[in-house]
Parts: structure tokens; sequence; C-alpha cells
């Protein structure tokens, strides 16, 4: 049974985020945590920006909130944002992780941790391998890992470290992560 949905991307990754919360019903059980690292020119209101594409709530992830279900949470900028065993959020200042924070690695390995086997984990586009090390931990604790087809993104390093790195569970299109996550409905 999944209690939580996790997201990760970086550059390139806002339309392709836009496209799957535009295909998630209103009703969609789980909470989402979302971790995207923007290069300046990428630089927005992403919960303004994720807001525009989905009925459900989104909210900037608040330190020791609680996860609620069919809530989405994005990691404030410069914060790691990481999933307690209680089951809430928390933000840390430490280092950055392979020079960025928020990372997608402290996100996917802390909610790994947290929910094991009850864990989504999705990594979309972006320019650097942040969210590899995070994927292999979900994988190894049972999570189900979902990672973008390389070939649908021009900016392909994360997902093709992925690839190459770990078992993944499924890579596919966006088409297909969205079915996807709403067949997870059925296990949630």
């Amino acid at each position: 049974m999944y209690r939580l949905l996790t997201i990760g991307f970086s550059a390139g990754g806002i339309p392709l985020a836009q496209h799957i919360f535009a295909a998630l019903p209103a009703s969609y059980p789980m909470p989402i945590a979302v971790v995207a690292h923007l290069p300046a020119g990428e630089d927005c209101d992403l919960v303004e920006v994720l807001a525009s594409s989905t009925a459900l709530r989104v909210v900037m992830a608040e330190d020791k909130s609680p996860l609620e279900p069919g809530m989405v949470y994005v990691a404030p900028p410069d914060y790691h944002l990481l999933v307690e065993k209680s089951g809430r959020l928390a933000l840390s200042v430490d280092p950055p992780v392979k020079s960025v924070r928020p990372s997608i690695d402290v996100l996917f390995q802390s909610a790994a941790e947290a929910f094991e086997k009850d864990l989504i984990a999705v990594a979309l586009s972006g320019a650097n391998s942040d969210g590899v090390q995070g994927m292999a931990a979900v994988k190894e604790l049972g999570g189900l890992t979902i990672v973008l087809d390389p070939l649908q993104t021009d900016i392909h390093t994360l997902p093709a470290a992925v690839v190459e790195a770990v078992d993944v569970d499924y890579v596919a299109n966006i088409e297909e992560i969205a079915s996807l996550l709403r067949a997870a409905l059925e296990q949630a």
C-alpha cells in the first residue's frame, strides 16, 4: 500500500511535472513531496506554477508539517526536504549534496528510510546526477521506482544516470508515468 509519492527534477522538469500533476485526479489520496533545483533561467514560484496545473493543494513545505493526503509539498529554495519516520516533513540547511540544495537524493533517501515499500519515487529530467543514490535507496528498501525515459528529454543527465545505476521498476515516457501514478491509486 503506497503512502507517499516523491518527485525530483531539475533543468527541463517543470513542464514534465505540470503534465503529471494535470493528470492526477483531485481525489489523489497520497501526499506528494517535490524537490526541484532549477537553473537561474528557470527561476520561478514553483508552488504557483504547479498549483496552476492541478486541483490538488500545493504548498511550500514547512518544518515538522505532517504529511496529509492529497497535498503537494514543495521544497523551499536552499533547504533540503526530508521525510521523518513519524510521517512529518523536516527542513535542513545541511551542506549541499552534489552542489545543490535542495537535493533529490536527500528527499528520496529519507523517504525510503521512513516509508520503505510504501513509497513511490519518480525522477524526471535534470542536468546532474542528484537523485541516483536516492533512487537506489528507494529500490533497495522495496519502494516503486519510476524514471523518465532519457530519450524523452533534452536534459537527460539525471534519468540516464538513474537508468545506468539502478534497476528501476519503470523507464517510461511522461504519459506512461502519469498512468502508472493513477494506477497506483489502487494500492494507496
